[in-house]
């Protein structure tokens, strides 16, 4: 239920929701024949499925920008960029607006820069090359940034990746932290009967002071359980 994946977000004041479309498994949530192992091929809306599309117009109805994740790290250049396209390129975006963000998760090695450049120029684009670079990881996630929170780094020609370790009162780029972090202690994926993980409102409170507090973006992992909800 991906509206009420919305309102979820929402009751915490979020303004955007990064979509996890493709992980470290490489089970695919659009409908797509790149793949096998994808929502198409399951009984999902008799194969008709496709959480990115139904994800985007909640996000809309909801008020909500709509940003992706799609794993690169291990994923052979040509299938990353088919993939990519794939998503970007899908009608919705055209109904309801363009991608807020594409989150690379420091593992993309090669030039995508012409696949952005066409179906998401104005999009934050976090991680992945430094050339394309437009928000970084702070080093941890903790949820924390260094302190002090320095938004901006030095250009080094030909560099690999920026990160928090970077910061630079000085830098002649513009490029703001992302802390990202979890819910649950330490778990990114679902899993029964772990309440007992849930961190405190003190704790998120405390991250939300050294992330936001700090200049920063907070993201707040959660994920829908086994009957589709938050």
């Amino acid at each position: 239920d991906t509206d009420e994946w919305c309102e979820a977000a929402k009751s915490f004041g979020a303004k955007r929701i990064i979509h996890v479309a493709k992980h470290t498994g490489n089970f695919l949530w659009w409908n797509s024949n790149l793949s096998d192992y994808g929502i198409k091929h399951t009984p999902y809306k008799n194969g008709k499925g496709d959480v990115v599309d139904e994800l985007v117009a909640s996000c809309h109805k909801a008020g909500l920008q709509y940003g992706v994740y799609i794993y690169a790290h291990r994923t052979p250049l040509d299938t990353y960029r088919k993939e990519l396209t794939e998503v970007l390129s899908k009608d919705v975006f055209k109904k309801y607006g363009p991608v807020c963000e594409v989150w690379f998760d420091g593992g993309l090695k090669g030039d995508i820069s012409d696949i952005l450049g066409k179906y998401a120029p104005d999009a934050i684009y976090f991680g992945g090359p430094a050339g394309q670079m437009r928000a970084r990881w702070p080093g941890s996630e903790s949820g924390f940034s260094p302190e002090p929170a320095w938004q901006t780094v030095m250009e080094r020609p030909n560099f690999d990746m920026y990160t928090g370790a970077h910061s630079d009162p000085d830098g002649n780029l513009w490029i703001p932290m992302e802390m990202d972090t979890t819910l649950l202690d330490h778990w990114w994926f679902w899993k029964a009967n772990s309440d007992h993980l849930m961190k405190s409102l003190d704790h998120l409170m405390v991250t939300y002071y050294r992330s936001v507090g700090r200049g920063g973006v907070l993201l707040l992992n959660s994920t829908p359980d086994t009957t589709g909800l938050i």
